[in-house]
Formats: structure tokens, C-alpha cells, sequence
């Protein structure tokens, strides 16, 4: 199989950009850019990318690493003993799991396992960059159309991501967006990008293009008031000065500051620009870190105690996928709730709850001890893991990770270690000089 048949497949897969490659490039940005939505074309697409890689691992052109299979398989069997834990207990929703918690993860496996090149990083980083630059220009002239700001026309033809705008009262408004939650990876993701990537290397984007997808995001995230947006993003410089410590052992060397003081003055001006109440805004943003009376804070506030208590009734195993406490936030689907966190540790216990905590956290883990041996990883896994990070800390409020469209941000740690497996350039004193300048 590894014959001239399998050798000129190889040569096509590294050098030419195949329809697959770009079906999946595409497919990528559409999940990005349109999560959730339009669904029918993404699955053409999905449908083209899974084929291509099936063939290329039969010509052995392509495989599955071996420590991501068995990550993905501990996920599925885990996914699959909990939704049949659910069924026992006849739970109403213990079925719907089973996407999430089965198929998908071994449909990444997959998708993972045909991102083997370093070129294909670059590819994967500009088209973060260029969905973040879309997402920024896309949601703030539709907010700024709302306010009156922009004439309407700009939309006689609208995108659909499940837009609301919200405005209460003078000085307050809020927005939704689906691609809010892309949003949450991509603007840390390019915030890290763009600080700390060494300046003797050649960046995958130019760094006019990250510019953009910082003060864009920065100011959809301003007029969104997404709180946990914010707090990603309020999160990110000690995020990025605890990476730069770990990775590099030598820290950002005061990197961080003049870009921080940029965010905040360009994030109060654009607060003034359209007469947001800026004490409002930074309200929302404490509100994550203490107790408020909001609505949305004591519904959740409620979810909380009584996941716990449903919890403290049986903190070995949990209840089973599926499973309901007193509290209902959507009749149709009364197992569904927005502390997903709390929700898997009241579904699966304490055993679940660990071996899940490992599947997630070993290939970031992994990711870290890697670009030890391999410093040309270093400056891509640092972006990576920023938006790593902050995804992971809004997703404890938010369900993201229930949906197929935001799963890839779980398996991109595993994308960079499989092209470091895979790749031709793991000598360890290769990139090492370049990446040196990444801690001055």
C-alpha cells in the first residue's frame, strides 16, 4: 500500500491543494463563522474531508496517532457508559448525548489526523485569523446598525447567526451571536499571536491582519457585553504571562504591557464612541467573580445548588447522562444546562468527572512538555493554548462544548502534536535560536 500508488498520493496530499484540503479549510471556516448553521452545505463538506482522509490512511499516507486514540476511545467508552447508565436509570434525555459524547469525538480523531503537515498550521492559523477579522466586522457594523449608528441598508441581506440585541435602558445594551463563542478562542488566540511571536520567524498572517482581529474582536466583545467574553478576555495577559513562564521558562519580560494599556484605552473609547455607561460594563464583568442579583445570575446561582445536592446523592458515579434536577431552563429539553461543569460532575460523579478531566487537560498537558523537544512548536502552541484556555473558562457558564461546532476547539492541542509526530523538523536544536526571541 505504500507503493508508487500510495507515494504519489503522499506527493499530491503535501504539495497541491486538493479539493479536500480546501473542502476542509472551508468546512473549518464555517464553523467558525456560522456555528450551528447551515448545516447541509458544512455536511457536503465534512462528508468530502472524512473521505479523503479514510483513503489517504488506507494508502498509508495518513494514520491516527496512537495517544490520540486512546484518548478519543477512553472518551467514547466513557460516553458510552454514562448514556447506558442514563438508559437504566431511564433519565429523558440520556440519549442526547450521544453525538457529543460518542460519534463526534471520533469523527475529529479523523479530522485531526489529516492535519499532519506544518504547513497545514499556517493554513489552520489564517483561517482563524481571517474568520476572527470576519466575526469582528461582521457583528459590530450589525450592533452598530441596531443602535442607529449605521444605515440599515448595510443589511439587506442578513447572515444568520441567531443575532438578538438588547438594549434595556440608556448606557446598556447587549448582544448574541452564535459566532460569540468562536469568538471567546479566536480573539485570545490572535491577542497571543501577535505578542508573542518571535519576531525573527516568519508569522503564518501578517500582523496588519492581527491587528484588525484584536480591535475588531475587541470591540465586539465591548458592544456584545458578553460577559464571558469579557472575562476571556480580561483573563488573557495572565494567561499569555503564565504560558511564557511554563513554555519558555523565561517569562514575557514585560511584553504584555503597552498592548494591555492599548486594549483598555481602545476599549473605553469605543464604550464612549456609542454611549455605553462604562460602570455598567465593568459591572458585568465583576459580576462574574461575585454573587449579583441579576436574573440570569440567580437562575444560575439556583442551577448550582441544586446540581450539587443531585450530586451529593451519588458523588461516585453520578445519575447518568440525561439526568434532571427541580429546576427546568427549556421544557423541550429539561436535561440542558448552562453550568456544564457542575452538569457533567452531577451526570457522571467523581470517577467520570476526573477521567473526563484528563481526556481534555493530557493533550494540552502533552502539548507543553512537546515544544521542549520541538521549539518551532512553542510559538504556535502558545496562541493555541491562550484560546484554549479562555474557551474552556467561559464554557463553565455556557454549554459550548455540547455542540459539534465548538469541539475542535478540545482537539486543536492534538492537531499541533500530531504534526509534530509526524513532521520532518523535530530536531530539537532546529527553531531553537529563532524561538529564543520569543522570551525577549
Amino acid at each position: 500500500m505504500k507503493g508508487s500508488g500510495g507515494g504519489e498520493m503522499e506527493q499530491s496530499l503535501q504539495y497541491k491543494p486538493s479539493i479536500a484540503r480546501l473542502a476542509g479549510y472551508a468546512l473549518f471556516f464555517g464553523m467558525l463563522f456560522v456555528p450551528t448553521k447551515y448545516q447541509s452545505i458544512r455536511l457536503v463538506l465534512l462528508v468530502v474531508v472524512l473521505l479523503a482522509i479514510v483513503g489517504a490512511w488506507l494508502f498509508g499516507v495518513l494514520k491516527v496517532r496512537r495517544g490520540l486514540l486512546m484518548v478519543v476511545i477512553l472518551v467514547a467508552t466513557l460516553g458510552t457508559v454514562f448514556t447506558l447508565y442514563g438508559e437504566m436509570r431511564n433519565n429523558p434525555g440520556a440519549s442526547a448525548g450521544i453525538s457529543v459524547y460518542i460519534v463526534w469525538p471520533l469523527v475529529f480523531a479523523l479530522l485531526v489526523s489529516g492535519i499532519s503537515e506544518r504547513s497545514h498550521l499556517d493554513h489552520l492559523f489564517r483561517v482563524m485569523v481571517f474568520a476572527a477579522n470576519a466575526i469582528g466586522a461582521y457583528g459590530c457594523t450589525w450592533i452598530l446598525v441596531q443602535q442607529g449608528k449605521l444605515p440599515r441598508w448595510l443589511f439587506v441581506v442578513t447572515i444568520d447567526q441567531s443575532q438578538i440585541y438588547y438594549s434595556p435602558a440608556p448606557g446598556a445594551s447587549t448582544a448574541s451571536f452564535t459566532t460569540l463563542a468562536t469568538l471567546t478562542f479566536l480573539l485570545p488566540f490572535a491577542a497571543a499571536l501577535l505578542v508573542t511571536w518571535p519576531h525573527k520567524m516568519k508569522v503564518p498572517v501578517r500582523r496588519r491582519w492581527l491587528v484588525s482581529a484584536c480591535l475588531l474582536g475587541l470591540a465586539l466583545a465591548v458592544l456584545s457585553g458578553r460577559r464571558g467574553l469579557l472575562l476571556g478576555v480580561a483573563l488573557t495577559p495572565l494567561v499569555l504571562a503564565v504560558l511564557g513562564v511554563v513554555i519558555s521558562r523565561r517569562g514575557l519580560k514585560g511584553r504584555l504591557g503597552v498592548p494591555v494599556a492599548f486594549a483598555v484605552v481602545f476599549a473605553l473609547l469605543v464604550a464612549w464612541w456609542v454611549g455605553l455607561d462604562a460602570g455598567a460594563v465593568w459591572g458585568r464583568l465583576l459580576s462574574g467573580f461575585v454573587s449579583s442579583s441579576r436574573e440570569d445570575d440567580t437562575v444560575r446561582a439556583e442551577q448550582f445548588w441544586q446540581l450539587w445536592q443531585g450530586f451529593s446523592d451519588s458523588p461516585f458515579v453520578g445519575h447518568g447522562f440525561g439526568a434532571t434536577v427541580a429546576q427546568v431552563r427549556d421544557p423541550l429539553r429539561p436535561w440542558a444546562y448552562e453550568l456544564s461543569y457542575m452538569d457533567l460532575l452531577f451526570t457522571t460523579g467523581i470517577v467520570g468527572g476526573a477521567l473526563y478531566l484528563f481526556a481534555l487537560s493530557a493533550p494540552a498537558a502533552k502539548l507543553v512538555s512537546a515544544t521542549r523537544r520541538a521549539p518551532w512548536l512553542a510559538p504556535y502552541a502558545t496562541p493555541v493554548l491562550a484560546g484554549w484556555v479562555a474557551f474552556l473558562v467561559a464554557n463553565a457558564t455556557n454549554p459550548y462544548l455540547d455542540k459539534f461546532d465548538s469541539l475542535w476547539v478540545v482537539f486543536l492541542p492534538a492537531a499541533l502534536l500530531n504534526v509534530m509526530a509526524g513532521s520532518r523538523d523535530t530536531d530539537p536544536s532546529q527553531g531553537a535560536s529563532e524561538y529564543r526571541s520569543f522570551a525577549r
